[in-house]
């Protein structure tokens, strides 16, 4: 039937383009499914229709220098997994220092975090990881703080590419992280906290996407509409 009966009802069916560019969703330390990157089906959907090849690093396997050949937009997934057992997932230093120099060398880097286990897009309890993608973020300046921004939306706050066509965008309810950069522009607010903020770093123009929330990636159905 997909091969005979697909676009018979719906003859106006599109392709992605030819990828030219290539992002990557880097699940290392994030063991829980529903937070990994294969879950972000709408936004690599997004990416695909911008000319990205996309990618995805499963957990608890590392990202290397040959990974982000050609590779202009990574993303990091949040630290997160199943034990509730006081030990703690978190980036290393080694990893930390490989995705600096690719941001150093141009590339935009995102940095998406959880407070919450996540289960179809709804919070199924704390990660006590939440800090673990500290090490990271405190590369460029940016530090993930205690307690949840009690939004389920955030607030365009700032003129920006980024931020052209929209005035919100829905998050997980209860699901961000606060965070504090020590340079950057705020992008989005909630309750008065930044809730993605844009760092540039690096000589050759890379960034650094600081986002509170791992679903101001994407439109899950479980988010409000908004």
């Amino acid at each position: 039937l997909a091969a005979t009966e697909t676009g018979r009802d719906l003859p106006d069916l599109r392709v992605t383009p030819e990828p030219d560019r290539r992002a990557l969703l880097v699940g290392t330390h994030t063991e829980a499914a529903h937070a990994s990157g294969p879950m972000l089906v709408e936004f690599a959907q997004a990416l695909a229709w911008e000319g990205f090849d996309v990618d995805a690093i499963p957990y608890g396997r590392a990202v290397t220098v040959e990974d982000l050949e050609g590779v202009s937009l990574v993303v990091a997934l949040p630290a997160i997994d199943y034990a509730d057992d006081g030990a703690d997932e978190t980036w290393t230093a080694e990893e930390a220092d490989l995705l600096a120099d690719f941001v150093e060398a141009g590339g935009l880097l995102v940095l998406a975090n959880s407070a919450q286990r996540l289960v179809f897009g709804r919070g199924y309890g704390p990660n006590e990881d939440w800090a673990g993608l500290n090490p990271l973020a405190e590369r460029f300046g940016a530090v993930y703080e205690p307690g949840t921004l009690p939004r389920s939306t955030a607030s365009r706050s700032t003129d920006h590419p980024l931020t052209q066509g929209w005035i919100s965008l829905g998050m997980i309810a209860d699901n961000a992280v606060p965070f504090t950069m020590a340079q950057g522009l705020a992008l989005a607010d909630a309750a008065g906290l930044p809730a993605a903020g844009l760092i540039d770093h690096g000589p050759a123009g890379g960034q650094v996407l600081v986002l509170a929330d791992i679903g101001l990636l994407q439109p899950l159905s479980m988010i409000p509409a908004e």
